[in-house]
């Protein structure tokens, strides 16, 4: 972001970026590369309540945590209404077939699961990741109030990092949090927030993408899809550059649960042959 806006003589001619956000996994047998070409936006809020300091043995019936606390309970028991997004369509279905029993039919069927809170929730218990592709989400991740034990503070506040759906307004939505909470007490910041951005497929770069690997596995699957965190590609979407979140280190889903855990790693095998598969790709699209 730096750099876009300090030094845009750099990026003036380029023609596209490829980037994190995307990648391989191994779905059995069965080599599946998710190209991101569009991201959830990110809406960080800061919630902050204010009321009377005082004592903590001597309680008062309002305080600051008290009305804190009841303004996050109303949000996160808040289901923010499901949506299917055509990317996120083509997704699903086309990797349905390489899913449990469980949840084969909830890819198969995207459109009916809209419809379905019991499929929803089964989805989430089971794909956290895959359940926040179809709405928008809220989590609360920082909470901050008195530094003693004994003290009511004047202040708590707390800090939501929310995930909209890219056909979602922010403005609205903050509107929206603000009618969710119903209490004029409660003051909502907004932190930080991106504009939605998504890259075409029809590209030469997503067709070298695409027929490489499918020509290198051909039994892979190459599918578009939507990332639900957020990478600095959309630094260079607003700019209209095609960018694209690519990998192509294949690993099975042992080696994910240690991804940004202890001992993360990924094997040495995995990673000559996404090496090789990269350049394969680079190669034919600039010299095909």
């Amino acid at each position: 972001g730096w750099l876009v806006r300090q030094r845009p003589e750099l990026v003036e001619d380029v023609g596209f970026v490829l980037n994190e956000g995307g990648g391989g996994r191994l779905v059995g047998t069965t080599p599946v590369f998710g190209v991101e070409v569009t991201q959830k936006i990110p809406l960080w809020v800061r919630v902050t309540a204010r009321g009377t300091p005082g004592h903590g043995s001597s309680p008062r019936v309002e305080t600051a945590p008290h009305a804190l606390v009841r303004a996050l309970d109303r949000i996160v028991r808040q289901r923010f209404e499901a949506r299917l997004l055509p990317t996120v369509d083509t997704y699903l279905r086309s990797v349905a077939d390489l899913q449990p029993p469980a949840l084969a039919p909830l890819y198969g069927d995207p459109v009916a699961l809209l419809d379905d809170p019991e499929a929803l929730l089964k989805l989430q218990l089971e794909s956290p990741a895959t359940h926040a592709l179809l709405r928008d989400t809220c989590s609360v991740t920082r909470l901050g109030a008195s530094l003693k034990i004994n003290v009511i503070p004047g202040t708590a506040w707390a800090e939501l990092d929310c995930r909209l759906l890219p056909d979602t307004d922010p403005d609205a939505f903050l509107e929206k949090l603000a009618i969710l909470v119903d209490d004029p007490g409660i003051q909502l910041t907004r932190l930080m927030g991106f504009t939605a951005a998504s890259s075409s497929t029809e590209t030469e770069l997503y067709e070298a993408i695409e027929s490489t690997l499918e020509e290198a596995l051909p039994t892979a699957r190459v599918v578009p899809t939507m990332a639900a965190g957020f990478t600095d590609s959309h630094f260079f979407r607003d700019l209209g550059i095609p960018s694209y979140g690519f990998g192509t280190l294949l690993l099975p889903p042992s080696e994910f649960a240690g991804v940004h855990g202890n001992d993360e790693r990924v094997n040495v095998e995995a990673f000559r042959e996404a090496v090789r598969l990269y350049h394969e790709v680079l190669t034919r699209f600039v010299a095909p």
